[in-house]
């Protein structure tokens, strides 16, 4: 050709052929810039045997969308672009696309991509996402990105869980994986899991919960237990906090220990070991410290139990366990039995009302030998048999809805005093007594009572009582009325010291009940209550309305429905209460009360008429009190004559009625005009049988016979008296007369 180089001008499209072109005689130097194009080529026809060694192009080499250019004698690898994409093609099975380069004259591979492995990437050293500069072998950089931009791992399918695995060793070794586990929803968590074991690390759930030692279901914010052991005390409510569980069964212990840096090992005698919390077997917990340091217990940063050798309390206590113990009715060997203690001292339980206690009491009900230690709502309603001889002091009435933690759990908890000197198994017959008067009951029915208003009914006298949570003491409380009058109330005294079926019935009249008021002297039947549980006139009721109150139960309004420990208090046992100076107690025989009526002027009255004394208004504190009356007068008499002397129990209003009088007093005088002093002292007893302890106004009044009578004389220059003393009997005091 003349032509030093070829051009489109001189080529026809397509007329260029694998004939026409001597082989190596293609290049550069042959081809004028941008002028064979591909079209002027038939496909195929250009190979590498027409190709010179080497083609430097300076210019642009142009291939049309789709046509590519093939290397390799298989055509293993094809770049091309389709018009929308472009592609380096390994079309050869399982050959790998490698990256290559030069460091420093060094070869380096710098990336692989794995077209036996489906196209896995192996790059050789750092990786930087949107950062040139990574510091890590993988490193994203959002920069400004909105939050939640980084790294993403999914699944295609909610079955399948996708993980970030952590190990040594090229994988051997040292396993660990995070991934989303359990079904979609709310029950899924994320695990961190060791080797194979998914589910045995550290589980979060969507709420938030954090799962320790495989527990996939975490209930609190910290919930925790170990690979062997059961979730056996789940909080159920979901309380926030650390909550550490272990399997009855298992022998192993949870320990919380603090050492300083120079700890040679955490165990108890550990050199450096300053304090520790543990489980010590399947019933205790231990907390304590080796050093000289003392070990706190708070609540709501206040201290509530700080030990440092003695124990020092800032907050109520209570708890309860069993004792075996000697009772006076339950033969020669010791009782389990239930106590109660807390800041009011120890308490023996000798009774139970299942839930719901209003219920319970309106049934008949046994005394029974060694009344059952549990302490459920559903027990068996009942008194104990086996302390019946015994001499309380108090009886308490405590319900509770979990009684191992009865100070927190509490519904109705009040005290009645029991009358001093009465066993217990007369204290809810009242003896069997009607202190207002009457004949005693038989000894298998209660005993009945009045108080300050009111008619009579069945019922027990108390020695005041008191508020369990401390908020009231009543030390003139001293009935309870029960129930209606009847003689069919059944609470026999055998029935506390032998165990007796059926043997009680306190609903024979409708009204089963036990009550208090905070400020009152009585409560219960057709009266007003503070507290209480039972039924009155077929009005059930439980509550606690202090500091206010109902009439006859006044509704149907419950606070509670728990079951009701009856406990008592000996006098070995008492910390405080009515015998630990709430309360003001007489011994029989002790003077309760004095009071003096003192006259200085002069009064007498001539023959044939009536002299008023002096008079006394006086309320009894018991309604069984002998009273003493005693009258010492300097009196006087201008004649001889004689005089009677009288005491009457009265009013105001009116002079009642007659309790005592002398006979006629003989009085001889020496004549002197004026009158002459004749001291004069009388001595008077009188048993009361007044349970409502009402006052009366006691008047001494005097008559003369056969001229004037002074009961008091001389004026001012001399005093004369009238004394009223009460004195305390004891709980059963009955007057016998010939």
């Amino acid at each position: 050709m003349a032509l030093t180089k070829i051009t489109t001008s001189v080529v026809a499209v397509n007329s260029l052929t694998a004939a026409n072109i001597a082989d190596n005689s293609i290049d550069a130097t042959k081809i004028a810039s941008d002028n064979i194009l591909t079209r002027h080529i038939n496909d195929d026809q250009v190979t590498g045997a027409k190709l010179a060694n080497n083609i430097d192009l300076a210019g642009t080499l142009s291939i049309d969308d789709s046509q590519k250019v093939i290397f390799g004698g298989g055509d293993d690898l094809h770049i091309y672009h389709d018009g929308t994409h472009n592609y380096i093609d390994v079309s050869t099975s399982d050959q790998h696309l490698i990256f290559k380069g030069t460091d420093s004259g060094a070869d380096i591979t710098a990336l692989t991509l794995d077209m036996s492995d489906a196209g896995s990437a192996y790059f050789n050293n750092k990786v930087g996402v949107n950062t040139d500069a990574p510091d890590t072998f993988l490193e994203v950089d959002i920069k400004g990105g909105a939050d939640g931009n980084g790294i993403h791992i999914t699944s295609t399918a909610t079955n399948n869980d996708p993980t970030l695995k952590l190990s040594r060793n090229g994988g051997a070794a040292d396993v660990y994986s995070l991934r989303p586990r359990g079904a979609t929803g709310s029950t899924n968590y994320l695990a961190i899991a060791p080797g194979s074991t998914l589910d045995g690390g550290i589980n979060m759930k969507q709420n938030g919960y954090v799962g320790l030692g495989g527990n996939n279901a975490p209930v609190s914010l910290l919930h925790m237990y170990g690979d062997n052991t059961a979730d056996v005390a789940s909080n159920g409510a979901g309380i926030n906090g650390l909550h550490l569980s272990r399997a009855s069964s298992k022998g192993e212990n949870l320990y919380m220990y603090m050492t300083d840096g120079n700890a040679a090992a955490s165990s108890w005698v550990g050199l450096g070991n300053v304090g520790k919390l543990e489980s010590y077997g399947n019933n205790a917990f231990e907390i304590g410290t080796q050093q000289n340091a003392t070990v706190v217990i708070g609540q709501n940063n206040t201290q509530k139990i700080r030990i440092k050798g003695d124990i020092t309390a800032h907050a109520k206590f209570g708890v309860t366990y069993v004792e075996a113990l000697l009772t006076p009715n339950g033969g020669a060997s010791a009782i389990n039995t239930r106590i109660f203690e807390d800041q009011l001292g120890k308490w023996i339980a000798v009774g139970y009302f299942a839930a719901d206690a209003k219920s319970s009491i309106q049934t008949t009900f046994s005394s029974v030998t060694g009344m059952s230690t549990n302490i459920g709502q559903s027990e068996t309603t009942a008194f104990s048999a086996d302390w019946g001889d015994s001499y309380p002091t108090e009886v308490r009435y405590l319900g509770a809805t979990d009684f191992n933690n009865f100070q927190e759990t509490k519904t109705i908890d009040f005290i009645h005093g029991v009358p001093r000197g009465r066993p217990w198994k007369n204290f809810f017959n009242n003896a069997h007594r009607i202190p207002d008067g009457g004949t005693d009951v038989g000894s298998t029915v209660m005993g009945k009572v009045q108080g300050s208003v009111g008619s009579l009914k069945n019922g027990w006298e108390c020695r005041g009582a008191y508020d369990g949570r401390g908020r009231w003491h009543n030390p003139d409380y001293t009935h309870h009325r029960m129930s209606d009058n009847s003689d069919s109330v059944t609470c026999p005294t055998a029935a506390f010291t032998t165990a007796t079926n059926n043997a009680f019935n306190w609903e024979a009249a409708n009204d089963a009940k036990i009550t208090v008021h905070h400020s009152n002297d009585y409560s219960g039947q057709d009266g007003i209550t503070s507290a209480g549980f039972g039924n009155d006139d077929n009005i059930e009721a439980f509550f606690d309305d202090y500091p206010t109150d109902r009439t006859n139960f006044g509704s149907t309004s419950n606070n509670y429905t728990s079951a009701v420990f009856v406990l008592m208090k000996l006098p070995e046992m008492q910390s405080i209460g009515l015998e630990g100076g709430r309360s003001r107690d007489h011994q029989p025989g002790e003077i309760v009360q004095t009071k003096v009526y003192e006259r200085n002027s002069d009064i007498s009255a001539t023959s044939g008429l009536t002299g008023d004394f002096g008079y006394l208004d006086f309320t009894p504190k018991y309604g069984n009190s002998l009273l003493e009356f005693s009258v010492n007068a300097n009196t006087g008499s201008n004649d001889g004559n004689t005089v009677i002397w009288y005491i009457y129990q009265g009013s105001s209003s009116a002079i009642g009625t007659l309790l005592r009088r002398t006979g006629n007093q003989i009085i001889n005088n020496d004549g002197n005009t004026d009158g002459q002093e004749l001291p004069f002292s009388w001595t008077q007893y009188y048993q009361l049988n007044d349970d409502k302890k009402s006052t009366y106004r006691y008047r001494v009044r005097f008559s003369a016979s056969g001229a004037t009578y002074w009961g008091h004389t001389y004026g001012s220059s001399t005093h004369s008296y009238f004394t009223i003393k009460e004195i305390k009997q004891e709980h059963n005091a009955k007057l016998v007369t010939d």
